[in-house]
């Protein structure tokens, strides 16, 4: 093969992903989010971030039952957010109606990201106990 048929066709297989790009450009701007939009959603996550901080405080601030206790378990707490978490995200698939619920990636990926969550979210609870 000489270079100038390896050339174009690498050209052609190009061109399809230059046409989807002016295809992009060329979209009608009612389809792309407005504005207001891109303000608002970070403030939404702001403010359901603010409330959950203060559920937590509560959560470990307050005295259970009689002899009065505070909440010693925290992995426990972990695992139920972690459940809750869970069932939030299948409730919204299952609303979406997406296609598939496979993940995006293989699940093994996922484990360091998982871990440090977790025990980010134990160490997050153990503080609380120290400063309420």
């Amino acid at each position: 093969m000489t270079a100038l048929a390896e050339l174009s066709q690498r050209v052609a297989a190009y061109q399809p992903d230059v046409e989807r790009a002016q295809q992009a450009e060329d979209e009608p701007k009612s389809r792309r989010p407005p504005t207001w939009q891109l303000a608002l959603h970070p403030l939404g996550v702001v403010a359901f971030l603010t409330v959950y901080a203060m559920q937590q405080e509560r959560l470990m601030s307050l005295p259970y039952g009689e002899p009065a206790e505070f909440f010693r378990d925290t992995m426990a707490l972990v695992l139920v957010n972690r459940c809750v978490t869970v069932a939030t995200a299948a409730v919204c698939i299952a609303y979406r109606r997406e296609a598939s619920w496979r993940p995006a990636a293989p699940l093994w990926k996922y484990a360091a990201v998982s871990l440090s969550n977790v025990m980010s979210t134990a160490c997050q609870f153990e503080a609380l106990k120290y400063v309420s």
